[in-house]
């Protein structure tokens, strides 16, 4: 599994919640490969546990992977005293969607070679569409995706209260500002809801 994460690896700042044991954690992945990803979580994982990564890609639908933590560790962010576990993971599923993501980053993967038939006729290439070459980068994406570093990921606490009764709820997440932290508690939780405060942790 080690060689597997020896792969290139892409920084990035890509949203995206942490599935387990039926409960989801919003983190955000700070660099992927082909065979793993990096992520700061607000809260700690077992090693060897598995997880599904559904990842936030800005303009496209989510993405959504298979994978195993591999290592994790307490980390300090920066020259500020907040801290957060930073888990390795490695993917042991994904399709089509996480390697069109990879493309966006600049991480073209390889196809697997596809062997002819004897019995079949083989074809060849025309000029108009020549032959994929190793080292050849792919065309570009109609829909580039933007991997732009927006900072450091914060966590917040959120109150937010039901409209119909006084009942009320504290939800802690990672984002980049209080107005992102309150968005997205509103867009995870249904309309009956409404933010009371956010408070930086």
């Amino acid at each position: 599994m080690n060689d597997r994460r020896e792969a290139l690896r892409a920084s990035c700042r890509l949203q995206c919640r942490i599935g387990r044991d039926g409960s989801q954690v919003r983190a955000r992945i700070v660099d992927l490969s082909v065979g793993g990803l990096c992520l700061y979580s607000p809260v700690a994982l077992e090693t060897k546990s598995p997880i599904e990564v559904q990842i936030n890609v800005p303009g496209r639908p989510d993405v959504i992977v298979q994978a195993e933590v591999w290592h994790i560790r307490r980390e300090k962010l920066g020259s500020s005293s907040r801290k957060v576990w930073v888990i390795g993971a490695m993917i042991e599923r994904s399709g089509e969607d996480y390697e069109k993501l990879l493309a966006g980053v600049g991480l073209a993967v390889e196809p697997a070679p596809n062997p002819i038939p004897a019995s079949a006729p083989r074809k060849t290439a025309t000029p108009a569409s020549p032959a994929p070459t190793k080292g050849r980068k792919p065309p570009p994406d109609r829909n580039p995706i933007s991997v732009e570093d927006v900072g450091e990921p914060r966590t917040f606490r959120v109150r937010v209260q039901a409209r119909t009764g006084p009942r009320t709820r504290l939800l802690t997440l990672t984002a980049d500002s209080k107005a992102q932290a309150e968005e997205i508690a509103l867009r995870d939780l249904q309309p009956a809801w409404k933010v009371l405060e956010v408070i930086a942790v």
